[in-house]
């Protein structure tokens, strides 16, 4: 049987009206196809960086921590984002203050820089990380005060 009779080309699919190959065809031959693609590695880039490169702060220390013991510390909810930046809520003479620091981790090492809300002189002050789990996270500040907390889920 020849491949150009009549019986075989009824046995054969017709590959050129398969919708599935003619929307392939579209798309490699259309000009969004780069485009896209370029787009795909241009987030994936992104991601990376900003999610594994640049964060400043290890991913278990990311989040919202409530202090449970630490002096005048006590009852503060410190939010450590990706950046860098920490936000800590304290009660200051019965009213809620916002915080605002920048903060470095190198191994057991924090680094929390933030400025005085009235005089804005910047501070600097090194903590030594004491333990680092899940939910527990305690570290002793410059002067030896011991701060625990605890993660808050939400």
């Amino acid at each position: 049987m020849k491949t150009g009779s009549p019986e075989r080309q009824l046995a054969l699919p017709d590959r050129r009206r398969d919708p599935r190959r003619s929307w392939l065809r579209a798309c490699l031959s259309s000009r969004l196809l780069a485009p896209a693609c370029v787009l795909v590695v241009a987030a994936a880039t992104y991601a990376l960086f900003q999610f594994v490169i640049l964060s400043r702060v290890p991913h278990a220390v990311l989040g919202k921590w409530l202090v449970r013991e630490g002096g005048d510390m006590h009852g503060a909810i410190l939010e450590f984002r990706r950046d860098g930046t920490m936000i800590a809520t304290v009660n200051m003479q019965g009213k809620a203050a916002k915080i605002v620091a920048q903060v470095e981790v190198e191994d057991e090492t924090m680094r929390t820089t933030s400025r005085h809300p009235i005089t804005g002189k910047e501070h600097t002050d090194v903590q030594t990380i004491r333990k680092l789990t899940d939910e527990e996270f305690v570290f002793e500040d410059s002067k030896g005060t011991v701060i625990r907390m605890e993660r808050l889920r939400e």
